[in-house]
């Protein structure tokens, strides 16, 4: 645990939101490569991720304080601080779609391959902010005896007080450890668990990217694993749990995974192939085009006999005319 990463005289650069901005710039970088493979110029594709990335982090942030913040705490800018309080993913990866859809409409590029490079781009940002949750000490698993497991330590103010870490507090307030211990109990390190399912997450949409197989679908493929691997997280997280022993975020888990794979479901049986046809997103289009060509000769080719018809009857009656 380090919430302050490194401190110069009186500058200090806190982990989470370092590692929160490098998780989006290596995103980024991400989505300007794959979308320059597409065919978008690179300084076309960074403004893009400009826009998404201002939606990702006020989407994030506004759910945030929709579910966790108190009711008679007033409202003000400082919402904005990545150094008070989080945020909730669910909020910044439905608002970075959406807004990323809505651009792509306006921008005239295709939303199909921008939705595509995106389910490769957001599971990266994901793993690479969930080292700054490890560094922060936030989002910290339940008690464990794995082999694994980590500790969190007490952290005391200038006064003497304990205030953290939120492992530390936690396990205070249930009798785990005492005022006197240095380190909290041992718990699951979630959010290392999220990193490598994350990576290989990225990893594994690359290489459908790669291959152009489920073209066009991709993000809907990412947003249900992770809503998968997200529900069955929450129960080695320490959250509050009021639906059916749930978590709202196993709720919401429920919720989006299961829209995604629907609707995941609905485009594969509407753009399913003939028996026989290798379903790929270059041939299919070469395929169209194809068919497109041939009916266009075979109405080119009708209009001709049409034509040339009328001519040959016109010629008959021109003859007969002359011979009567």
């Amino acid at each position: 645990m380090r919430p302050i990463l490194f401190q110069y005289g009186s500058i200090s650069v806190a982990s989470y939101p370092l590692f929160y901005g490098l998780g989006l710039g290596l995103a980024g970088l991400t989505f300007a490569f794959l979308m320059r493979r597409s065919g978008v110029e690179v300084r076309r594709a960074i403004q893009y991720w400009f826009f998404v990335t201002i939606a990702v982090v006020l989407g994030g942030r506004i759910l945030y304080l929709i579910i966790c913040a108190k009711p008679n705490e007033p409202w003000n800018w400082s919402f904005l601080s990545l150094e008070s309080g989080g945020e909730v993913l669910y909020g910044s990866l439905l608002s970075g779609i959406a807004v990323a859809w809505i651009l792509a409409r306006r921008w005239r590029i295709s939303c199909g391959e921008v939705l595509d490079a995106g389910a490769i781009c957001a599971p990266i940002g994901i793993a690479v902010g969930r080292i700054g949750c490890l560094l922060e000490g936030c989002c910290h698993g339940t008690l464990s005896k794995v082999p694994w497991t980590m500790q969190y330590p007490k952290v005391i103010d200038p006064e003497g007080n304990i205030v953290g870490s939120a492992a530390f507090v936690k396990h205070l307030e249930m009798g785990v450890v005492s005022s006197m211990d240095v380190f909290s109990a041992p718990v699951h390190p979630v959010q290392i668990y999220e990193f490598f399912t994350c990576t290989l997450i990225a990893a594994f949409m690359f290489v459908l990217w790669k291959a152009q197989w489920l073209k066009y679908q991709l993000i809907l493929l990412f947003v249900s694993m992770y809503c998968t691997w997200r529900f069955v997280a929450e129960f080695f997280r320490v959250e509050e749990r009021s639906f059916f022993g749930l978590t709202v975020y196993q709720i919401l888990s429920v919720t989006i995974g299961a829209s995604s794979m629907v609707a995941l479901v609905h485009l594969r049986s509407k753009w399913r192939l003939p028996p026989g046809e290798k379903a790929s997103g270059k041939d299919s289009g070469e395929r169209r085009k194809t068919s497109g060509l041939e009916n266009r000769g075979v109405r080119r080719s009708k209009g001709r006999k049409k034509k040339y018809t009328g001519v040959l009857v016109q010629r008959d009656l021109t003859t007969q005319m002359k011979e009567t």
